[in-house]
């Protein structure tokens, strides 16, 4: 079995040029529905060497399109695509279904370097009370992610890690909707440092009640900025789990977190199995571009 070393780095940007990652460029994006969506399209704009894929995940089939094609989950996009060109996916457009796939793909496609990118936006949309934060609705809820599933009943599944972020409801619903979850050993890890001081308490506050009825769930934290944080704190949990035992990972908060759990179930995917409510991202979620967050994975076969 072939297995893989992975490193992350972090560059951030006030102006990004896409010059930095190469001439010609694929750049795999979601439907863009905000300020941060119409600048992706403007700076990716030499019609000559940047070509947009749009991905889309269809939980209901389970089904992950690219350009409205069908792509199958273990083959490769080398058919279609020159595996010598440069490669970003966006994760502001994408969810965790998304990131996974195209992941899978390009390692199946045996490129081993490729860039992820990550939006940051000046503001998150509330209410008219500027109470409660207005993000997505859940439609769809939990449904199975093909080649990350596993039996949430099962002894051999001992740790479930929560990633989370500003809506409570999210976890709650999975603690209903799933409540065997709740004798595993269970990881409640909020971002730390915050893309912007302050969103700490916004994501922590509304979980006291989670962590007050849970007695027996652990609090930890990783950066929210940087993936490699999360990466390593899942690399960590996976050590100390024992011989055999798996872990499930429920991706519910900041983007950088879901890149870290998207690459850590491919490259640990015998091992990992993906718990995740499919959010559908309402129009104008966000306001304005801060930074630009390009993450740089580097995939080794050892």
């Amino acid at each position: 079995m072939i297995t893989f070393r992975t490193h992350l780095y972090t560059d951030t940007y006030i102006n990004f040029d896409p010059k930095i990652i190469g001439e010609k460029i694929h750049i795999f994006h979601g439907k863009c529905i905000d300020d941060r969506g119409t600048a992706l399209k403007n700076i990716f704009n030499d019609q000559d060497n940047h070509i947009f894929h749009l991905v889309e995940y269809l939980p209901e089939k389970m089904q992950t399109l690219i350009n409205k094609n069908t792509l199958d989950a273990w083959n490769s996009i080398s058919p279609t695509i020159n595996i010598e060109d440069f490669f970003v996916i966006d994760s502001t457009t994408l969810g965790l279904a998304e990131l996974y796939f195209i992941i899978k793909a390009l390692i199946a496609s045996k490129v081993f370097n490729f860039k992820i990118l990550y939006i940051e936006p000046e503001s998150y949309t509330k209410d008219d009370q500027d109470d409660i934060y207005q993000l997505s609705h859940y439609p769809i809820g939990f449904k199975p992610i093909p080649g990350a599933v596993s039996d949430l009943h099962s002894d051999d599944l001992e740790y479930g890690i929560f990633f989370v972020g500003f809506d409570p409801s999210r976890m709650e619903i999975a603690l209903e909707e799933f409540q065997m979850i709740q004798n595993k050993k269970v990881k409640i890890i909020f971002g730390s440092p915050a893309f912007q001081s302050g969103w700490e308490l916004e994501s922590i506050i509304p979980h006291l009640n989670i962590l007050s009825d849970n007695r027996n769930f652990e609090l930890n934290f990783c950066s929210a900025i940087d993936p490699s944080s999360s990466y390593e704190l899942l690399g960590f949990y996976k050590r100390a789990a024992e011989d055999g035992k798996k872990i499930f990972i429920a991706p519910l908060g900041p983007k950088p977190t879901t890149i870290a759990t998207a690459l850590f179930a491919n490259i640990y995917n015998q091992d990992v199995s993906l718990l995740y409510d499919h959010p559908v991202n309402l129009d104008d979620r966000t306001k304005g571009v801060r930074q630009w967050h390009l993450y740089s994975v580097y995939i080794n076969e050892i």
